[in-house]
């Protein structure tokens, strides 16, 4: 997960760096790249019944709502608000989700790790 979250971080700093030409495709992407990570994630909750998991997915939901919505936007010619999305808003809500949500889902697959090396012993 934490390789997750580096690889997603770094893809947020590239895409604030290329041409207002690329923008749009590479925004494309990067809601992509994320509906992956999220996918990994909620495979991850339902692998190890992460009691947090339905809060968590409606999170990652909202989150795309607003990314997807935001598209819209940023094909019409708003450049400006997409970098500023990317490059502020969706930064720190991806670190508050870390510290919180993925906290607990961490916790959750140390637990099912625990439980396993318990019961191969």
């Amino acid at each position: 997960m934490d390789y997750l979250h580096h690889d997603l971080f770094e893809a947020l700093e590239q895409l604030s760096a290329v041409e207002d030409s690329e923008f749009v495709s590479e925004y494309a992407r990067i809601v992509h790249r994320l509906e992956r990570v999220f996918r990994a994630e909620e495979d991850w909750m339902d692998e190890t019944n992460c009691v947090a998991a339905l809060a968590h997915q409606e999170q990652h939901a909202r989150a795309l709502s607003v990314l997807h919505q935001a598209h819209a936007r940023i094909m019409a010619g708003d450049i400006t608000f997409g970098r500023d999305l990317v490059m502020n808003a969706l930064p720190q809500w991806l670190a508050f989700h870390s510290a919180t949500m993925d906290l607990a889902l961490s916790l959750s697959i140390q637990e099912k790790n625990k439980k396993e090396a318990a019961s191969q012993q």
